[in-house]
Formats: structure tokens, C-alpha cells, sequence
């Protein structure tokens, strides 16, 4: 392996075994070979971590780190202080990539003053897969108006300067320069136990000088049932809670605008939005209907939950996300529960 590898990607690693091989597979193969591949194994009780010695043992390439459990953020924050590259590449442990991936990604960059690069992916269902392509055109910028905006589009997607139906928050689908993360102190924030890759890029693009998207699907992203991302979690509005109130102090920290703060409203309302199946209406959840209305209640009314119904201007939101304001500043429960039940019949079709 170079002693300065053109890419360093980062693979935490926690109780995927099922799907690890492939990944580690699409890895080993890619095209590119001047690159480094650090596999955190983050506490893993299955046999991932026999697995990941078995591949670094035939491939100089991969490093091997064994840890106990902390977490997706704090195994992301580990590989950046190993990596050694001139830019840094996040990868799912239960995802897989074109082989050529990493040889068009750095392409793309390579010669270029680019500090972030956007590519697209697959989203991949058990009997089909989904197109997640970002953006209409290819582009690069460096204009802070631009950049700004893109900001707001992480915090959430329909604000992005160019038109998008995808999220554009994810940290597998780009490409990091090691020196605008490093120089920076840029990492995951471990106390963040959700939404800890939103912030990343948000940050990320607080610093980046030029970004640049190409139109290429080269990430295929495995949709898991009963992943961490669509798992029950009681408490979930108080994790998005520690994330909002983090977003609004960064926002008067950097002097942010008006548009600023209505992106993090109506992120806070789609997270809201979110908790209906993945908390509030989720099967899992045994609390009788006057229960879940009384929890309901007291997440709208605790701040930044309440700022952000009362001062979020309606033209921002989705179409399906306006009705949602509409029950809550109705204090309309029974209807939540309504358009809960039919966004999963349309989901089912």
C-alpha cells in the first residue's frame, strides 16, 4: 500500500455478518487500487470481526481496528484519525459498490481544488431497486450563496439550490478532501446518538470552498428491515430533541439567516413527521390511544418542537408534510394517526 493512498474509506463494522462479505467483496475489487480500506470492527458478537482479519490477512490494503462498542460515530471518528489519504470515503458495512466507484469518484477530483464530491446510488429492496440519483445535471460551484444553500438542503433536501427529490445528507455517497476535515476538526458528534451524518455535512459545507456533483450511480445502498434507520425507538423525539437544539446554537454561533432557520423548522417537522412509524404509532408500541395522544402532546409543546410549528412558513414544506403542521397546530391527534395509516397503505402499493 502507497504510504499516501489516493482514498481512505471507512467501514464501521457491527454484527453484519450476513451481508459482510459482498461488501468487503466490492471493496477489494474496486478498479482504483491506490487506496486504503480501515474497517473498524465496533464491538461486533457475531463473526464479523473473524471475518474482517480473514480479508486483511490476504489484502495489505485493509487495516484492522477491534474496539469495544461505541457506536457508528465514534467508529467513523476513529477511521478519520488513521487514515492516511488525500480524501476520505465513508462506506455502510451492509452496502456494496460499482467496481469502478473509487476510479471515476477520484477522476473527478483529482487535479481539482473540489473539496466535497456528490455522486449518486441505488437503493436496493429485497425484489427491486430505486434510483437515488441526487441532482437533473452535473455541476461544480464554489459560490457561497450555493454552498449556503446546500447547507440548508442537508438540514432539508427540497431547499437545495438545484431541484432534488433524494436527501443529500448521507456521508457514503461523496467523496471528503482529508485536509478540509482534518484541517478543521471536523468528526462525527458522538453524543449525537441520531442524525450524527447530517451535522457532519453541515459542517462540512460550512468549510468546503468548491463542490462538485457528477451523475454517476455508483453506491448501492441495501435497505434492511428492522435497521437501526426503521427500528422502534421510544425515545426518539428526545435524540432529534439534542440534535435541533444543537442545530439552533450553530446557527446563531455562524451568524445564520432567516432561511437558515427555516430549514432546521422544517427539518424538525419532518423528524416529527418520522417518529409517527418510528415511535409514536410504531407496533411495537403498546401505550393505549389516550397514552400515545398525552406523548404526542408533550413532544409538540417542549421546545424546539413548539418553535418550529409556531414559526415555520408553510411554502417550505412537502405537500405531504403540510397536512402534518396543519393537525399539529390543531392539536388534531386522531388525524395524525389517519395520515400515518395511509402513508403506510401507499407504501404497501
Amino acid at each position: 500500500m502507497a504510504d499516501k493512498p489516493f482514498i481512505s474509506i471507512i467501514v464501521p463494522v457491527y454484527n453484519v455478518e450476513k451481508y459482510l462479505r459482498e461488501c468487503l467483496d466490492s471493496l477489494c475489487k474496486q478498479t482504483l487500487k491506490e487506496m486504503e480500506i480501515i474497517l473498524i470492527d465496533d464491538g461486533a458478537t457475531d463473526g464479523s470481526g473473524a471475518i474482517l482479519d480473514e480479508y486483511a490477512a490476504r489484502d495489505d490494503r485493509i487495516r484492522v481496528l477491534h474496539k469495544k462498542n461505541a457506536g457508528v460515530a465514534a467508529a467513523r471518528n476513529d477511521g478519520i484519525r488513521l487514515a492516511k489519504g488525500e480524501w476520505l470515503a465513508f462506506v455502510d458495512s451492509d452496502d456494496w459498490l460499482s467496481p469502478d466507484m473509487y476510479e471515476k469518484a477520484y477522476a473527478a477530483v483529482k487535479n481539482t481544488d473540489v473539496d466535497i464530491l456528490y455522486f449518486d446510488a441505488v437503493k436496493s429492496f429485497p425484489k427491486r431497486e430505486e434510483d437515488w440519483s441526487h441532482f437533473e445535471t452535473e455541476f461544480e460551484t464554489e459560490e457561497r450563496a450555493a454552498l449556503d444553500a446546500m447547507q440548508r438542503g442537508v438540514l432539508y433536501f427540497p431547499m437545495t439550490p438545484y431541484p432534488t427529490k433524494v436527501p443529500i445528507a448521507a456521508p457514503w455517497d461523496k467523496l471528503f478532501r482529508a485536509s478540509l476535515i482534518k484541517e478543521h476538526g471536523l468528526c462525527y458528534i458522538e453524543e449525537l446518538k441520531t442524525l450524527d451524518d447530517m451535522v457532519f455535512n453541515l459542517y462540512a459545507l460550512e468549510y468546503a470552498g468548491k463542490i462538485k456533483y457528477i451523475k454517476e450511480a455508483l453506491y448501492h445502498y441495501r435497505m434492511v428491515e428492522g435497521s437501526i434507520t426503521n427500528a422502534y425507538k421510544k425515545n426518539r423525539p428526545e435524540l432529534d430533541r439534542i440534535v435541533f437544539l444543537h442545530l439552533l446554537r450553530f446557527a446563531k454561533e455562524r451568524g445564520k439567516d432567516e432561511a437558515f432557520y427555516q430549514a432546521v423548522y422544517a427539518r424538525i417537522i419532518k423528524s416529527f413527521a418520522i417518529c409517527f412509524r418510528l415511535c409514536f404509532f410504531h407496533k411495537q408500541n403498546r401505550q393505549s390511544f389516550a397514552e400515545k395522544k398525552r406523548r404526542i402532546r408533550e413532544v409538540m409543546e417542549s421546545e424546539p418542537y413548539r418553535e418550529a410549528f409556531d414559526k415555520i412558513e408553510k411554502k417550505h414544506l412537502e405537500g405531504r408534510l403540510r397536512p402534518v403542521l396543519f393537525c399539529a397546530r390543531h392539536r388534531l391527534f386522531a388525524l395524525m394517526y389517519c395520515l400515518h395509516r395511509g402513508q403506510e397503505l401507499l407504501q404497501k402499493r
